[in-house]
């Protein structure tokens, strides 16, 4: 086989994450030429450009720095704009405190750094942008690009000076009274608060109670020194409005990279005492590029009508169109235009396309769904491929596609939630990573279930050999917590739905290589006949996030660090003792409880909502099983029971599910080939026991009082 080299290359270029340049042989920039826009005709680039402030939304590897890049460029060939490129998240490594806070014995060393970085950050950023149009005079490209003479680069170099003066002399301000400020009040707190010690009880712990104040007061120091030394305008602002009518450009475009990667704390300070002031206030000179993470964005005060949204997941991007099929077939058409484009830059003497034993439309099908048309996923699984087949002069098959999919789950996603405990997870995701595994275990076992039980099934729906059983549904309330495992690629929102209950739903899709893992067969069928497959009450999977979330048990300090059942052990050899807040110099006990109280309550809040769509005829079908009960029913004795024919019991029984009154008896259905039906113990307790209880007090209330006429 010819020129694989090419292929690697090609491959090697789809991988290249954030910041690395695209470029040929001779290090000319290739990105204007494979810049891949989401949607036809540039689109999204387009939006990107205008001169309003804009968020690309979207997982990793999914192309935002690539659309910074390609939008950069286009800012200097136009000279509209004045572009320049920030790495928030290197930025934010690098801000390290100045301050000695040592000698403060009775503070938090680990706040107060905390919030000195947060400082430093503010501070790096401004000096950061002073470098880049520094950059820009050194190399000369204010005076070869935008023609500029020699007395205005002086001018814009005095106006630069200017912000650096401003700069150290508000910093030093901040610093001197943030160490006042902070060292007087908790001072006060030292001596108004000297019951640091042992809390006698039948549970003893370690009592520091004025903790959570002090951090409190650590916080609303910083913003008052902030408001009263921090004047944005002053400082920058009114310097960039000289330069830009020296450049004689109508904008400056801040892009900035990774802003999702720093934590919800340093977030808010930056857009409240930087990108809040320049957006607002900067005459609309100003402009800002944002990529960032769905879930983990701080937007403050900023006005989000003023703000342009870009997503580039495959449902948040294509959703507009409301129609799935729609919205797959643009997907394919990103995914062919994406390859073509690449590969027209790459491949000299060979064609993509022969290095596969595919058809070309059957190939780009199975890359869309291995890829989930994350460049950068599809670059590694076409590398490993490289690897697996080409190099050994193999074509590469669709079973090979497989294998690399699954390479890529086991070694990138997996491997990287389970082991790295500084995983990127939503700002208001609770949920412990061990209880988001077993949940995920639980949805994948439930998907095994159905698809031996599906192989065994006479309905129309699922004729046909090998099935596919990859996608399963959630109602809209339950689909946020699974907000996580999204983010972090095992799965991905595919379409929004109605279910057979008309309770609006998510259809969600696990992802192709840990179905590879677990045998599950990847699809969605495309036949108008089988158009609500998933719409099937077997893949309604409510009742398993609802059990996991009120059966699992984790053990939890009073400051709500959680650690799983499983640790038990280890916890016994240190006393029980929270070993995060040893870390902290405290000493809190952890206590079995039940994870995630918060969710629980939210779950309770969802259930009582549905609880009253039962009707009279479905509570007939309850009773009848609570009869029963444990022994599972099919709908044709359950019609026998209630007076109901079997077919109307059938079209019932698929909501009772989704409520989780119902669940089906895995074992006898797929022994007997015929689905039962089991009581929930939900069900018993909050409808069956309740109206049966009631009924038994109005039957005593008639019979009291027939009693009472008779003693008449």
């Amino acid at each position: 086989m010819n020129d694989i080299k090419e292929f690697f290359k090609f491959a090697e270029s789809l991988k290249l994450n954030q910041k690395a340049e695209l470029t040929d042989t001779k290090g000319t920039s290739l990105i204007s030429l494979v810049y891949t826009d989401l949607f036809p005709n540039n689109a999204i680039n387009d939006k990107v450009n205008l001169p309003n402030t804009t968020i690309i939304i979207g997982r990793k590897g999914t192309g935002k720095s690539t659309i910074f890049q390609k939008s950069i460029e286009d800012q200097f060939d136009s000279k509209s704009a004045f572009p320049i490129y920030i790495d928030v998240k290197t930025i934010f490594d690098k801000a390290t405190p100045t301050l000695d806070y040592n000698q403060v014995q009775y503070i938090s060393n680990k706040e107060i750094t905390k919030y000195l970085i947060y400082k430093n950050f503010l501070k790096e950023v401004i000096k950061e942008i002073n470098k880049k149009i520094e950059n820009f005079i050194s190399s000369g490209f204010f005076s070869k690009y935008l023609l500029l003479d020699t007395a205005k680069i002086i001018r814009i170099q005095e106006e630069l000076t200017k912000i650096d003066l401003n700069l150290k002399d508000a910093f030093e301000k901040i610093d001197i009274n943030l160490f006042e400020s902070i060292g007087t009040e908790l001072e006060k707190q030292t001596i108004n608060n000297s019951n640091v010690g042992i809390k006698l009880s039948d549970k003893p712990e370690l009592n520091i109670s004025d903790d959570a104040s002090k951090t409190k007061k650590i916080k609303e120091q910083f913003s008052s020194v902030f408001l009263n030394f921090l004047n944005i305008k002053e400082l920058i602002i009114d310097n960039f409005l000289v330069i830009k009518d020296i450049l004689e450009v109508k904008n400056l475009y801040l892009y900035l990279d990774d802003f999702s990667e720093i934590e919800i704390e340093a977030q808010s300070i930056f857009i409240d005492w930087f990108i809040a002031p320049l957006n607002n206030l900067s005459e609309n000179f100003i402009k800002f590029k944002i990529a960032t993470y769905r879930g983990r964005l701080y937007l403050g005060k900023i006005d989000r009508s003023k703000i342009d949204f870009v997503h580039l997941d495959f449902f948040e991007a294509y959703n507009i169109y409301k129609n799935i099929s729609k919205s797959e077939e643009l997907a394919l058409d990103y995914n062919i235009r994406l390859i073509e484009n690449r590969a027209s830059q790459f491949f000299k003497s060979a064609n993509f396309y022969d290095f596969f034993d595919i058809k070309k439309d059957e190939l780009h099908e199975i890359l869309f769904e291995i890829s989930m048309n994350i460049p950068r996923k599809l670059g590694y699984i076409l590398s490993y491929c490289y690897e697996s087949n080409l190099i050994h002069d193999q074509k590469v098959t669709k079973a090979a596609l497989g294998n690399a999919a699954q390479r890529y789950y086991e070694e990138i996603t997996e491997s990287y939630f389970i082991a790295n405990q500084y995983i990127t997870r939503p700002f208001d995701d609770k949920i412990n990573i061990a209880s988001q595994i077993n949940l995920l275990e639980k949805v994948i076992e439930k998907q095994k279930f159905n698809k031996q039980n599906i192989n065994k099934s006479t309905s129309k729906l699922f004729d046909g050999k090998e099935q596919p059983t990859s996608h399963f549904v959630v109602n809209e309330d339950f689909a946020q917590l699974l907000n996580n495992l999204e983010l972090n690629g095992f799965l991905s929102t595919y379409n929004k739905i109605k279910d057979k209950s008309n309770i609006s739903s998510t259809l969600f899709a696990l992802d192709y290589g840990l179905c590879r893992k677990h045998n599950l067969i990847y699809g969605r069928p495309k036949d108008t006949e089988k158009r609500k497959y998933y719409s099937d009450s077997r893949f309604s999977l409510n009742h398993i996030i609802r059990e996991h979330f009120n059966s699992t048990q984790v053990f939890k300090c009073i400051n709500g660090h959680e650690f799983n059942f499983e640790l038990k052990k280890n916890l016994e050899m240190f006393d029980m003792s929270c070993p995060t807040c040893l870390k902290d110099g405290t000493m809190t006990k952890v206590n079995l409880s039940v994870s995630s109280e918060e969710i629980i309550q939210k779950i309770k809040r969802i259930e009582s909502k549905s609880l009253i769509n039962i009707d009279y005829d479905e509570f007939k079908i309850l009773h009848s099983l609570s009869q029963f009960s444990p022994v599972s029913l099919p709908c044709k004795k359950l019609g026998e029971l209630t007076d109901f024919s079997y077919q109307y019991v059938s079209k019932r029984i698929p909501k009772l599910i989704e409520l989780g009154l119902v669940e089906v008896d895995s074992e006898k259905s797929l022994a007997l080939i015929k689905d039962h039906y089991l009581l929930t113990a939900k069900a018993k307790e909050n409808i069956i026991d309740p109206i049966l209880e009631r009924v038994k007090q109005k039957l005593n209330e008639i019979e009291n009082f027939e009693n009472l006429e008779l003693n008449i």
